[in-house]
């Protein structure tokens, strides 16, 4: 029998050095015992330990891999290596194979035990002494009389008589079979024809053939005159001096949370976004910095799909800039926040890197805020973010603000 985990070697006291025919994750993972005695080896290599002197009796070398502390303790926004993977998998692994290898070795036993005493059980004990012979028992009664056996054969015929009286004749016998018939004559010379007796009345109509095949189709004929035109529909509705959709419905993202998710209603296929990124923070009130930028515009969508929405931060004293603002198609995390849907840039404190929309919007709307100017941020007429993604600094009590003001995403559809 083949083990995973164990192996069993006769020690004939001259060998020393013994192979370790099976993987492990420690060398205090495996264990030596001589004839159930522990044994402390010395390690030459991972596949090879030395026992001195030379020892004599079974030699057992067993993997016993820790089944009550995990080797690996996954934590969130850890880092994994192959290292890592290998060795909490190798631990699961490596203890299965241990309990198949003890069960196996249990089952072996286990049958060899019952062998043993099935064989005990199956030895013949010695014959006893013959029993003392019973009375006779009564004679039975006669049987009935058997049935008479068949009639022997007929002896054989007497002696012919003497006597010279002549019988009468008997009747005549039955006409014999007739005789086969003879050979036909030649025939003899036809007769005339005789006339032509009167017509017999008509037969039923026979089945109809099949019908054959349909002929070609024929040229198409010169199209008719056009007929007259139809009245004018009524007018549309008239859309909004904006050039965006006046919605039935919209979504806003919460003031308090950095990201949401928003699930595509049924039925809708474009959204009509508006976004602002984060206000910058700068501590010069001579250089205010930029608000974060405004952008709109249409995207397409697909009904049902989930999209992450993160609103961008203001700007710190040590950040300085403003977060960006974005929708994201398949987020998982900040690290792997799949597809840009669409994007707006936060503020920045360079006059000659004035905060811009960064998007994938369609036919959309890309506006900054002017630099040194912490209230102003350029928006379509009509519509307000109130003070979201506005500049700031940290002595804003004469400026009437309380600093740098995050971002805002606004979806109309």
């Amino acid at each position: 029998m083949t083990y995973l985990s164990r192996s069993a070697v006769p020690a004939n006291g001259t060998t020393s050095t013994f192979a370790v025919p099976f993987p492990f994750l420690s060398r205090a993972h495996v264990f030596v015992t001589l004839a159930g005695v522990p044994v402390t080896p010395v390690w030459l290599n991972d596949g090879l330990l030395s026992i001195t002197p030379a020892p004599t009796g079974l030699l057992k070398i067993q993997r016993q891999t820790p089944e009550v502390n995990r080797l690996v303790d996954f934590s969130n926004n850890s880092g994994l290596d192959e290292v890592q993977l290998d060795l909490s998998a190798l631990q699961l692994f490596y203890l299965i194979q241990e309990v198949n290898d003890f069960e196996t070795e249990q089952a072996l036993t286990n049958t060899a035990l019952r062998a043993s005493i099935d064989a005990v059980h199956l030895i013949p004990g010695p014959q006893g002494p013959a029993g003392v012979n019973g009375v006779n028992g009564i004679n039975g009664a006669n049987g009935a009389a058997g049935v008479q056996g068949p009639a022997g054969p007929t002896g054989p015929a007497g002696p012919a008589g003497t006597g010279t009286g002549t019988g009468t004749v008997g009747p005549a016998g039955p006409a014999g079979p007739q005789g086969i018939q003879g050979v036909a004559g030649t025939d003899g010379t036809t007769g005339a024809t005789g006339t032509t007796g009167p017509a017999g009345p008509q037969g039923t109509q026979g089945i109809q053939g099949v019908p054959g095949t349909t002929g070609a189709t024929g040229a198409t004929g010169a199209a008719g005159p056009t007929g007259p035109t139809g009245p004018a529909g009524a007018d549309g509705a008239a859309g909004s001096s904006s050039g965006t959709p006046t919605p039935t419905r919209y979504y806003t993202s919460p003031g308090a949370a950095n990201d949401a998710q928003f699930v595509v209603p049924a039925g809708v296929t474009s959204m009509f976004v508006r976004m602002v990124g984060g206000g910058c923070f700068n501590s010069n009130l001579s250089s205010w910095g930029n608000p974060g930028s405004y952008v709109e515009g249409w995207v397409p969508v697909t009904p049902g799909e989930a999209l992450t929405i993160v609103r961008g931060n203001a700007g710190t004293s040590s950040t300085v800039s403003g977060g960006l603002s974005s929708i994201f198609r398949n987020y998982v995390d900040p690290s792997n926040p799949g597809t840009i849907v669409a994007q707006a840039q936060g503020g920045t404190n360079s006059a000659s890197s004035v905060g811009k929309g960064s998007n994938t919007l369609l036919n959309g709307l890309m506006l900054s805020g002017d630099f040194n100017v912490p209230y102003q941020r350029m928006v379509p007429p009509g519509f307000s973010f109130g003070n979201f993604g506005l500049a700031g600094g940290p002595d804003t009590q004469s400026s009437g603000t309380s600093g740098p003001r995050p971002g805002y995403v606004n979806i109309q559809y």
